[in-house]
């Protein structure tokens, strides 16, 4: 699905960071709610279903730098990604 924010590519990787603070781009609570409600959906047999009750995580993207961009902006932009999807990296990581 489409992002529901976009985070400008000028963001610098502290900022991202303590933006992540305040409005963390994973929710470890709720993904344990969430497994536990996919848990019960697959034991009541509703396969292939959102079931009643799943929340999505936020979802935060950050936005496309034009075509002609320097390669170092596209390296930055991955660097942000990897730093937005570490929350959830180190959530299963270890679940």
């Amino acid at each position: 699905g489409s992002p529901t924010a976009v985070i400008p590519d000028t963001v610098t990787e502290d900022q991202l960071r303590q933006l992540l603070q305040v409005c963390p781009s994973f929710d470890p609570d709720l993904e344990r709610a969430n497994e536990e409600v996919i848990r019960q959906a697959v034991e009541d047999g509703l396969g292939g279903l959102v079931p009643a009750g799943y929340r999505a995580q936020p979802l935060i993207g950050v936005s496309d730098p034009p075509d002609d961009a320097d390669p170092s902006v596209f390296e930055h932009i991955w660097k942000l990604t990897e730093i937005l999807r570490e929350a959830e990296m180190d959530y299963h990581a270890v679940s």
